[in-house]
């Protein structure tokens, strides 16, 4: 008896009390508390007007505080950069997935020949047009086994402003965040994520038409995890 009730004990929810509101479950407290301590940070930085080193496990603390980010793997700088850089040109695999909420899809893929350009072919579900200034560089790797990436703000419902290839998928499940909906559905043995429009209203169980924007792909050696 003595050991359970040690067991609920140690489960229950630790809450703080503010005097403006009801009880805070601790966890909403922290963050909170770190998105005011992320401007605090700042504002001392500009201050200073000096380097500062920030040694961080958080992607957000990272992307939002510095000018330049070191990220590291398994003790190895895998990439340095700005943080638009190291999101929109990630030079390895383990970078594309660490940065960004949620995080980078993947799909193991491989390059073909057609009609004078090449494709990202994803089985036999999927095959994305490649951007004709990738052409050149994407070229020596047909045949071999790759990874494609993409992130979910680059799978969306289907827009006129927008070129790239619509596919119907089925459902999972669905994360209405009011300005959008986060929707998860599987393809070739994966499960992705997408964000659409919340008047698109996708239903689980029900299909619903993405469209993966071809000019935001990027393309992983699966032997060395690095970028094309």
């Amino acid at each position: 008896h003595r050991d359970l009730h040690l067991s609920i004990r140690r489960q229950r929810q630790m809450c703080i009390r503010d005097r403006r509101k009801a009880l805070k479950p601790i966890q909403i407290f922290l963050l909170e508390f770190k998105k005011l301590m992320r401007v605090e940070i700042k504002k001392l930085h500009k201050m200073l007007d000096t380097t500062m080193v920030y040694v961080t496990h958080d992607q957000v603390e990272a992307m939002t505080l510095a000018d330049r980010v070191v990220v590291m793997n398994a003790g190895l700088i895998d990439q340095v950069g700005t943080p638009g850089e190291l999101y929109h040109s990630p030079r390895t695999r383990f970078v594309a997935g660490f940065i960004g909420s949620p995080a980078m899809n993947f799909l193991d893929c491989e390059l073909s020949e057609l009609d004078g350009g090449l494709v990202v072919k994803v089985g036999s579900e999927l095959s994305l047009p490649v951007p004709s200034g990738r052409l050149e560089r994407y070229r020596p790797h047909v045949g071999k086994p790759l990874t494609l990436g993409i992130r979910p703000e680059h799978v969306t419902e289907e827009r006129v402003d927008r070129d790239g290839v619509s596919l119907s998928v089925d459902v999972d499940f669905v994360e209405p965040l009011g300005k959008e909906t986060m929707v998860y559905f599987s393809l070739a043995g994966e499960a992705l994520c997408g964000r659409v429009a919340p008047e698109l209203n996708p239903q689980p169980g029900q299909s619903a038409k993405v469209c993966f924007d071809t000019e935001q792909i990027h393309i992983f050696d699966r032997s060395t995890d690095l970028a094309l």
